[in-house]
């Protein structure tokens, strides 16, 4: 393996480094196109580094003139990365003896590394849960795709993530129990609401039907389907996987009468605010609430069409949105599941005028809108139909229409929340409710375009969380520096590295390594004692794939250095 140091976009307070992994195994290939579990290699193409002094153009006008004579013409290179000098150089003609010809570039003075052009294979993370192979809906939104990166529970600052379920459900389900959310602000059963939030003894969430934290069935199996898309726990070996396979529920039982949901969702902001409040001494880091519920507007009651005028608490009802959008919540709603034009027929709560609020429409295994619809009211499109997922008694079944949409897109926030972004982690703290409208810019602008649905919905598309974890890996990404490293060694390096570097500050540092899809490979950290040069031993390194990677320093000081 091989490191060295390069200039390249850096997140603030970071030093990167930019590695590369060129094991001797590349040097030892045939010309041959080969197919193996870890590399394919390229017939007759070749990246090749300069050393940062060598003048590029001299360099390749030389070797296409020698071995030329030996019968070996090259195309013209490309530049790969500019500031660290590598190209791509391909032959037109078949190159018989790889090996001789890769020893005959590296001896040239100004090569720094040469090696076979090879493809990557693509990666997912995919669960041993046997029920998962039906999973069509998480495969459509991307889901394994993210889970190579994060599989949920916590943001990079360590704030463990809720979501507010707004409905009842069987959370001691076998597949559902390992991800409920315990208040542990509150001492069980003593009678004394021991963290001030409000409500006494809410140790496993909140009933609001009878002011206690029993979480019963109201509504039959609905709640527990619902949860089950959410946050079913993942690669546990039973069952199937949720969106996360880690993330706190928080379930609130209420019977779905106006009154309860607001009552529900009070007890949702308190302990989100009381988190803020506390600094995270109490409450709960709830991200976003999920309503698999609502109020059509197509009835014999509303012959005009659903307007908010209509009902004095369909404000009411949307007014709460706007407060937990305050906190930092997100909410996430089920739009109507018949086929009509929301924003002509009207719908609730799809019609309520707030930011803080997604509405989710239904789309089938082949992308096809299934639901109620309305470019203004209705955000984007999730998949329902027959998705599967947890029910009653340790069994499992299906959930389709909206309510089935609306928790993908629920647990999608919740599980983009627990990406290895600090910068977005730090804002959810300082600055709740920007950053809970920042996330939904990113699940709308992530979406995947379908032409059916562009005049349909606000964004347009489909749920696509792994363009939104792209989206949020840029947004974290956003400042450019020169990295300067003391010392790197042994290069090529071995099962380990010795890196050196002058701290900005005495403390602890954070100590990542990221692939180049942002996968974070590794998570340590190094106490700095004084601003005097500094090093530390990263051991394991012959476990990572040939490939390239960044190692990340960094601290909690808002500044680039050199």
């Amino acid at each position: 393996m091989t490191f060295y140091k390069t200039k390249l976009i850096n997140m603030k307070t970071f030093w990167t480094i930019f590695l590369l992994f060129l094991t001797h195994f590349i040097f030892a290939q045939t010309n041959q196109k080969e197919t193996n579990s870890d590399l394919q290699y390229i017939p007759n193409e070749y990246v090749i580094q300069l050393e940062p002094t060598a003048d590029a153009s001299v360099f390749f006008q030389k070797i296409k003139k020698e071995f030329n004579e030996s019968g070996i013409i090259f195309q013209k290179e490309k530049s790969l990365f500019k500031d660290l000098n590598v190209f791509l150089l391909k032959s037109k003609t078949e190159v018989k003896d790889v090996n001789r010809l890769l020893r005959r570039l590296d001896y040239f003075s100004e090569v720094k590394r040469v090696g076979q052009n090879f493809q990557i294979q693509q990666r997912e993370k995919i669960p041993n849960d046997p029920l998962f192979i039906n999973q069509w809906d998480m495969e459509i939104i991307h889901a394994p795709e993210v889970w190579e990166v994060t599989t949920g529970g916590v943001t990079a600052l360590g704030d463990t993530i809720v979501v507010a379920m707004m409905e009842s459900g069987d959370w001691q389900h076998d597949d559902l129990i390992g991800n409920v959310w315990i208040n542990w602000g509150e001492v069980n059963n003593d009678g004394i609401d021991n963290d001030g939030n409000g409500y006494v003894d809410d140790f496993f969430g909140w009933n609001v039907v009878d002011s206690s934290d029993v979480i019963g069935f109201w509504g039959g199996t609905h709640g527990t389907r619902v949860g089950g898309i959410i946050g079913a726990k993942g690669d546990n070996n039973i069952g199937l996987s949720g969106v996360n396979w880690n993330v706190k529920i928080m379930w609130v039982h209420n019977d779905l009468t106006i009154s309860k949901i607001i009552e529900s969702y009070q007890y949702v902001y308190q302990n989100r605010k009381l988190y803020n409040d506390t600094n995270g001494e109490k409450g709960a880091f709830v991200v976003t609430t999920n309503a698999s519920f609502g109020i059509d507007g197509d009835s014999s009651t509303y012959p005009d069409g659903l307007q908010l005028e209509d009902n004095p608490l369909f404000p009411m009802w949307c007014d709460m949105h706007e407060m937990l959008g305050g906190v930092g919540i997100l909410n996430v709603g089920a739009t109507a599941n018949k086929s009509i034009d929301v924003d002509v027929i009207g719908d609730m709560p799809s019609i309520c005028p707030t930011d803080h609020l997604i509405v989710v429409a239904e789309n089938d295994k082949m992308d096809k809108l299934s639901s109620g619809y309305g470019k203004i009211n209705v955000d984007l499109t999730a998949p329902g139909d027959g998705s599967p997922t947890t029910t009653l008694n340790n069994l499992y079944e299906t959930i389709g229409s909206t309510s089935g949409a609306t928790p993908h897109v629920s647990g999608g926030i919740a599980l983009l929340y627990s990406l290895p972004c600090e910068k977005l982690a730090r804002e959810a703290r300082e600055n709740p409710a920007a950053t809970s409208l920042r996330m939904k810019k990113f699940i709308l602008d992530g979406v995947d375009k379908i032409a059916e649905q562009s005049n349909k919905t606000v964004s347009g598309g489909r749920l696509n969380l792994e363009k939104s974890m792209q989206l949020i890996f840029g947004y974290c990404g956003t400042e450019t520096g020169i990295l300067k490293i003391n010392r790197l060694s042994p290069n090529p390096a071995e099962s380990y590295i010795d890196v050196a570097f002058t701290p900005n500050e005495f403390g602890k540092y954070t100590i990542r390594i990221y692939n180049t899809i942002g996968q974070l490979m590794y998570d340590d950290e190094y106490i700095a004692e004084d601003f005097l040069p500094a090093s530390f031993r990263l051991e394991g390194m012959d476990r990572f794939r040939t490939g390239l990677y960044f190692l990340t320093i960094s601290n909690n000081l808002d500044f680039t250095t050199e």
